[in-house]
């Protein structure tokens, strides 16, 4: 057995041990990290990778306006900025846009917001990535860096008042 193979069966077997389940009975697991602010970046890049995969699967080769829910969320105010939960649990794509499925309103702070609009760039064609910066002594704020439009700011997009 490969160790892989070992530790997913221990995260599984916690994951069934301790009733924890996702959307649609998926295992949910809930790391927590320490990291440094160009570590968090590299994690974010994670959570993109993620999005993507979200929206092919959502979508296929299918690139027309309906593929950018959360774009449209944000221009249309379905989509809204939530200041930070103190879990900081990090919503992937379909999470947000799971929020609007049945008509409401979907809320997400500053990595959530970038991270699905990113996704939505990159399954689109446009090169983007999420950047974080310190925005005060202990604050950090994530947006979206584009070589076409520069820096863009979901969050403040989506009624985020201050400076993140």
């Amino acid at each position: 057995m490969k160790p892989v193979d070992h530790l997913s069966r221990r995260l599984l077997a916690a994951a069934d041990r301790y009733g924890l389940q996702g959307p649609r009975g998926s295992r949910a697991i809930s790391p927590y990290f320490e990291l440094t602010t160009e570590e968090a970046a590299h994690l974010l890049q994670g959570l993109v990778a993620v999005d993507v995969s979200q929206i092919q699967k959502r979508f296929g080769g299918y690139h027309g306006d309906a593929a950018f829910p959360i774009l449209r969320g944000i221009q249309t105010g379905r989509v809204r900025y939530e200041r930070a939960d103190p879990l900081e649990h990090w919503q992937s794509w379909r999470e947000i846009v799971e929020q609007m499925d049945g008509g409401g309103i979907a809320l997400g702070d500053c990595e959530d917001l970038s991270a699905a609009v990113v996704g939505e760039l990159l399954f689109g064609g446009i090169s983007a990535r999420p950047y974080v910066y310190q925005s005060g002594p202990k604050l950090y704020h994530v947006v979206v860096q584009t070589p076409r439009w520069g820096f863009l700011d979901p969050s403040r997009a989506a009624g985020m008042e201050g400076s993140g």
